[in-house]
């Protein structure tokens, strides 16, 4: 009976003793910690996670449009700055109306695929404006003003997106009509048997 006492007096005691050192130690990993940052004042300050809904502030399809939206305005816009620097009267070129090198197919396949990914994107795009504009009916009025310039910058890049679409579309056609011409003459080209 002594004994069992004894015993777990003897675990409870080392449980104590245990729970302190452990106690200790993140003590000093914390105080390491608030050490370096005093002496790297350039470190970056940790980052605090919460449970806010932040799904209402952006969309993937938003930062991937705009991101896609920027690029390919810059690539034109120095584009456009080169060329002026560089025209002449005698060297100036008719301009050309190409869609980006991304949205450029080689064959008939390809522009299948690019054509179903900007129907896809049209179609996210249109359910993202039906969002935008249902939450429009139900907004604040201090908020109404930024949720209709959201839309109306949608539905700007829907009518581009749909045009690149019409594009990709003219572009399979002329595909279509060289691989037709190519197995023509490939079948002109082989002797009858």
């Amino acid at each position: 009976m002594k004994q069992s006492y004894l015993s777990r007096l003897a675990l409870l005691l080392g449980i104590a003793l245990a729970s302190c050192g452990f106690a200790v130690a993140q003590d000093n990993s914390a105080n390491k910690t608030q050490s370096t940052e005093k002496k790297n004042p350039s470190a970056k300050a940790k980052k605090t996670w919460t449970d806010d809904d932040v799904s209402a502030l952006h969309s993937p399809a938003d930062s991937y449009k705009d991101q896609r939206q920027t690029q390919v305005q810059s690539a034109g816009d120095a584009a456009r700055n080169s060329a002026e620097a560089q025209d002449t009267p005698a060297t100036k070129e008719p301009p050309r109306n190409k869609p980006p090198l991304l949205s450029d197919p080689k064959t008939v396949e390809s522009a299948d695929k690019m054509i179903a990914w900007e129907d896809r994107d049209i179609a996210a795009q249109e359910e993202f404006v039906i969002r935008l504009k249902t939450q429009l009916e139900s907004a604040p009025l201090e908020d109404r003003d930024h949720l209709q310039k959201l839309i109306i910058e949608h539905q700007k890049i829907i009518a581009d997106t749909r045009s690149e679409r019409d594009g990709l579309v003219a572009q399979k056609k002329v595909l279509a009509k060289k691989s037709a011409a190519a197995s023509d003459s490939a079948n002109a080209a082989q002797p009858p048997q």
